[in-house]
């Protein structure tokens, strides 16, 4: 890791070079500033050799931080300043001068920003047995630091993160009363919990309203199996909250009862999340009756984007007719082959669209589960359905060995979706084969998809990502893609960047060293 070394009494916060391109390449406004001409040449590209060997500063003079950078900036830089050793970056700060610490003091941006976690050090006191003295130490530090943040930041709205700590079973609720008095406040809130009770002492200890809050984040830790809580205890401590649009769930589920509603100001009786229009669930609990889906959909009355993402396979001896949600313009599912009988549970009049991921190759051989996915898309209009090739690379190399058998099962269930017109196929990275898929997709006419089944085809697309995973090989298609495009003039190929803003193949042949994380092919059906 790069050394950093700081003159306190004549710089600002000082970077490697590295550090600097990392800078820079995050956060493209950089280029974009205008210094002053009293500056002849710029801070950030000065290098101090003759104190620092090389290394950069970023100094606030000769103008006020504010004015030179923009504001993304500054919180990085403060970001960096905090935490010695940060996880998942290379920087490493060491201290900030006297102006930029003044500078700090008065920014509530940067006190709006608060995470209560377990990675305390007053927690190593728990490693000596002494578990008593770290939770009253820990609950303390907590409070005492919550209501620093709170005054200095204001009246700036607040993005809370807070983690469930295995050593302090009261933290939740110290946090919880500390954050109370500006839970008007909250914009963001993110709950790391490891037990149902640890979000019971959180709720218990919040009386609302939640004015601000427009996004919330519930993540299960530390259980073996997903944690289920109670949703009526959620809304009593939040709502009411108008503006909440997002709740994500991973590793939890909300539980609703029949009938669960509240009253609001004006003695109207509503749903209980009647404002939220995305819903999120990863890796919900297996074997969730039919009636606790159910019940969830009708507290998101007015929902519009439904994802359930790694969903174990649902056996429903009850087989209850499909819940009809009229709202509903965006459904995910991700899950097993099993899983798809999921798709018994639901009815989606409105749906614009799709998005599928599973093991194609599985279905061919369970006639139930195909049965269910099937009849689903012939009720379901499905104006743009997007098939997710799943990661796993033996998943990847087993399409590859039998790619005609895998395109003719993905046609017959592509070609079952009602009011197709645009088609997706989404790979991760550019491995097995989809060079024969752009094949196939070529050979498709405006005749051959009327005789499929599906008249109102008009484009066709083939998206790739860059692999998550580490162990991929490296990511390089433009050799390939040029080859492409020589080849299938029809296609239109489009690259994204970090920033997702689009750009075309030239320019990245112009300039090789513009990093590519997605792109995709598209072709229009004419007549």
């Amino acid at each position: 890791m790069d050394s950093v070394r700081v003159d306190r009494r004549r710089f600002g916060v000082v970077c490697t070079p590295h550090m600097m391109r990392e800078l820079a390449a995050g956060f493209p406004a950089l280029a974009s500033i205008g210094w002053p001409k009293q500056q002849p040449v710029p801070a950030l590209d000065v290098a101090r050799s003759t104190n620092m060997h090389g290394d950069q500063n970023l100094s606030p003079h000769p103008a006020p931080v504010d004015e030179l950078l923009p504001e993304e900036i500054v919180l990085q830089i403060f970001e960096l300043a905090v935490h010695t050793q940060p996880s998942g970056t290379v920087f490493r700060v060491a201290g900030v001068c006297r102006r930029w610490r003044a500078y700090a003091l008065n920014y509530p941006r940067l006190w709006a920003v608060l995470k209560v976690g377990s990675d305390s050090p007053i927690l190593q006191f728990a490693q000596f047995g002494l578990e008593l003295a770290a939770e009253r130490a820990l609950n303390a530090y907590t409070s005492t630091t919550i209501r620093l943040q709170l005054d200095r930041s204001r009246h700036w709205p607040l993005d809370v993160d807070i983690e469930a700590s295995a050593h302090s079973s009261s933290l939740m609720a110290t946090a919880a009363l500390a954050l109370a008095t500006a839970q008007s406040r909250w914009r963001t809130l993110v709950l790391r919990i490891r037990r149902r009770e640890d979000i019971d002492k959180f709720f218990g200890a919040c009386q609302g309203p939640s004015l601000m809050l427009e996004k919330l984040l519930i993540i299960g830790q530390g259980s073996e199996a997903p944690l289920v809580f109670s949703g009526k205890a959620l809304a009593a401590a939040l709502l009411p909250a108008k503006s909440l649009r997002h709740l994500e769930c991973i590793d939890c589920v909300p539980r609703f009862s029949r009938g669960d509603t509240w009253v609001d100001a004006e003695g109207n009786t509503r749903a209980l999340f009647s404002g939220v229009t995305s819903l999120h669930i990863t890796r919900p609990p297996a074997g969730l009756p039919a009636q606790r889906w159910q019940r969830l959909l009708r507290t998101f009355p007015r929902l519009r984007d439904f994802q359930l993402l790694e969903t174990p396979a649902h056996f429903l001896p009850e087989r209850p007719a499909p819940f009809s949600h009229p709202h509903i313009r965006a459904f995910t599912l991700d899950t097993s082959a099993a899983g798809l009988n999921t798709l018994t549970l639901f009815s989606f009049p409105k749906l614009e669209h799709m998005t599928l991921s599973f093991p194609l190759l599985d279905v061919r051989n369970a006639p139930r589960v195909r049965g269910a996915l099937y009849k689903f898309l012939e009720r379901t209009p499905t104006p743009h359905f997007t098939f997710q090739w799943p990661e796993d690379r033996d998943a990847i190399w087993s399409f590859q060995y039998d790619s005609a058998t895998a395109f003719e099962e993905f046609c017959g269930m592509a070609f079952s979706a009602t009011g197709l017109q645009h088609l997706t196929i989404e790979l991760r990275g550019h491995h097995g084969p989809w060079q024969q898929l752009l094949k196939y997709l070529d050979e498709l006419t405006p005749e051959l998809a009327r005789s499929l089944g599906a008249p109102e085809l008009q484009k066709l697309e083939l998206s790739f990502r860059r692999p998550e995973s580490s162990s991929v090989e490296a990511w390089d298609p433009i050799d390939e893609l040029v080859r492409v495009a020589a080849d299938y003039p029809m296609w239109e190929i489009v690259l994204y960047g970090p920033d997702k803003q689009p750009f075309a193949l030239w320019a990245v042949l112009e300039d090789p060293s513009k990093p590519v994380v997605e792109f995709s092919l598209s072709k229009w059906l004419i007549s």
